[in-house]
């Protein structure tokens, strides 16, 4: 449509200039035939119908200038003029028109896309209202659903939660019950067993406190035989004893007199100072090994004076060889004593024989061998006596202090505890009963 009318006016601006230019040569070749005939032109109808109109206009308008001019000029001036005026209305009106066809093609040309724009604005608003307005709806919907929804589940908890504690509370109740009808039953069960704990206590009690008692005296025993601590041994009978006496019963009476027979000869064992005996018998050892029982010739070999002769030069070299012979070669005579024998390393072996015997006694010392301690006492008396001669002072107080703690009790006479023993084990083995004869002591 808007193709259409812009070659529309394109054509008819193209007819009126070509007009326009044939005008002035017509005017100039007829000026007469002007006026009295019409121009015959291929115009087309719509731009002859224009200039008519503007024919129409020039010659509406009033000129009060150009009227004298008309009535003083001839006809045939008018007749020009006239012409000249209506090319010129003819001119302008396609100036006219012709802005305004490019006016309304500019405003169609720009104006069409504001307008498509707006349009779609529009439609985009309304588009926009709709889905406002279904959101909307849809919102009221969501939440009257969630409402609907929330006060659902509100009550079906609140439901729940009804049952839920009527039914525990239902539980507790019956727990409750069951913890009262054990706790009855506990009672009574323990009321039974506390009659017959009462029934069977004075009997269980006081066995049990005999077998304890019989145990303590047999661990005595061990105590005394192994280790000889007579002390240890006195203390555990005088515990066996105590656990007879909270038993109180007059089939324990020989038992009790067994252990208090025991327990007095324990008692009466005089105490052996086994820790200064064995520190005097260490200073003995002592003694033993600075012991001298030796003494080394000093040999020299003979000087030689400046002015010596030969001879005494070769009697004072054949002394030097010997003198170094003798450290090789030693030449004894067997009638000699045995002392005179002794070198160096044998005075050393007969000092560890000394120290060795006087250990011995000490280890007798420590485990109660009586036996074992005056047999060591006597075999290093013996052997210490073969040296006296060597070093009497030192040998004669060693010997003197070995026969002092020769003299010294060391193993004193120890009770066999069978009588105690053999007591406790006979009440054991007939049997312990509620003897209500009590009071036996």
């Amino acid at each position: 449509m808007a193709d259409s009318k812009d070659e529309e006016l394109t054509s008819t601006s193209e007819t009126d200039a070509s007009t326009a230019a044939t005008e002035p040569a017509e005017e100039a070749a007829a000026p007469a035939t002007e006026s009295s005939e019409p121009t015959s032109t291929a115009e087309p109808e719509g731009n002859t119908e224009s200039k008519v109109e503007a024919q129409r206009e020039v010659s509406s308008e009033p000129n009060p200038t150009a009227q004298p001019q008309q009535q003083l000029q001839p006809p045939s001036q008018t007749a020009t003029s006239t012409k000249r005026s209506d090319g010129l209305a003819r001119f302008l009106s396609f100036i006219a028109i012709l802005g305004l066809g490019g006016a309304a093609g500019a405003g169609y040309y720009f104006g069409q896309p504001l307008w498509t724009q707006y349009q779609a604005s529009q439609t985009q608003q309304a588009q926009n209202s709709e889905a406002l307005a279904a959101l909307q709806a849809s919102k009221d919907q969501l939440s009257n659903a969630v409402t609907a929804t929330v006060d659902r589940k509100v009550a079906e908890f609140t439901q729940s939660a009804e049952a839920q504690r009527r039914a525990t509370e239902q539980s507790v109740a019956a727990t409750r019950q069951a913890v009262d009808d054990s706790l009855r039953r506990f009672d009574s069960r323990l009321e039974q067993a506390e009659l017959q704990l009462a029934r069977l206590t004075s009997t269980d009690r006081k066995s049990w406190l005999v077998q304890e008692s019989a145990f303590l005296v047999r661990l005595a025993s061990q105590r005394l035989l192994m280790a000889k601590d007579y002390q240890a041994t006195s203390a555990l009978l005088q515990q066996a004893d105590d656990l007879l006496f909270e038993a109180d019963s007059a089939q324990l009476d020989a038992a009790r007199r067994a252990l208090a027979s025991d327990i007095a000869t324990l008692n009466a064992i005089p105490r052996i100072d086994v820790t200064g005996i064995h520190a005097k018998l260490g200073a003995l050892i002592e003694q033993a090994a600075a012991m001298q029982l030796i003494e080394l010739p000093s040999q020299k070999a003979p000087s030689v004076a400046a002015d010596a002769s030969i001879l005494e030069r070769i009697k004072a070299g054949w002394a030097r060889a010997l003198v170094k012979i003798s450290d090789y070669i030693v030449i004894r005579d067997r009638e000699e004593d045995l002392l005179s024998l002794m070198t160096p390393q044998w005075q050393q072996l007969a000092r560890q024989n000394l120290r060795m015997l006087l250990e011995q006694a000490q280890i007798a010392l420590l485990s109660g061998n009586g036996e074992l301690y005056v047999s060591a006492i006597d075999r290093s008396v013996t052997f210490a006596k073969q040296f006296e001669a060597r070093d009497p002072a030192r040998i004669g107080a060693l010997i003197n202090g070995l026969e002092t703690l020769r003299a010294a009790p060391v193993e004193p006479a120890l009770p066999d505890l069978v009588n105690s023993r053999n007591a406790l084990e006979q009440v054991l083995r007939i049997g312990f009963g509620d003897d209500s004869a009590t009071g036996g002591q």
